[in-house]
């Protein structure tokens, strides 16, 4: 990433600089390049690496402002590192989480439905990992406990960002 941004400087007359990217580029190493030199960044977070105490803060709709009535919602608060925390809520991202999740249920109980069920079967696929439970035991089964707590962070995302002059609905709608 380091390299990617001073190239960049170097090739184009720069007068600020947000850059923008994916959850796969989300470390304190990459933000901390993109802080030198005053650069800005709006990244996606992993909210799976968050504390429980953070998760069950940050998966509360009620703390949430409504940017799109019924479809996108923001929240908002400050990182350890003083940066920029943004969880939105979207219908969309709600509804597709549930089809992925529904189509992962689905083929596990196809493959419950066969008559060789082994737990080998479903541990080479993490997905399926943590809505089976059983897999120690040699007896997979439905882990319905699991399926209602990923079914309640449906629709969340989060951004990271230390800019300071955008409203969390703009960093959104930038991202």
């Amino acid at each position: 990433l380091e390299n990617i941004v001073t190239k960049f400087k170097k090739k184009f007359t720069i007068r600020r600089l947000i850059f923008v990217a994916d959850r796969g580029l989300f470390s304190k190493k990459n933000l901390d390049v993109l802080r030198s030199d005053s650069g800005e960044f709006i990244v996606g977070h992993k909210l799976g690496t968050m504390s429980k105490v953070k998760k069950d803060e940050i998966y509360d709709i009620n703390k949430f402002t409504f940017v799109v009535r019924d479809e996108l919602a923001v929240y908002e608060e400050k990182t350890d590192a003083g940066d920029r925390l943004i969880v939105t809520w979207s219908r969309k991202r709600a509804e597709r989480d549930e089809k992925t999740r529904n189509d992962i249920l689905e083929k596990i109980r196809k493959k419950l439905g066969t008559k060789k069920v082994t737990a080998k079967k479903f541990v080479s696929n993490s997905n399926y990992q943590k809505f089976v439970k059983g897999l120690d035991q040699g007896k997979p089964e439905i882990n319905e406990k699991a399926i209602l707590e990923a079914s309640k962070k449906d629709g969340f995302f989060g951004i990271v960002t230390n800019v300071k002059d955008l409203s969390s609905a703009e960093i959104v709608l930038n991202y």
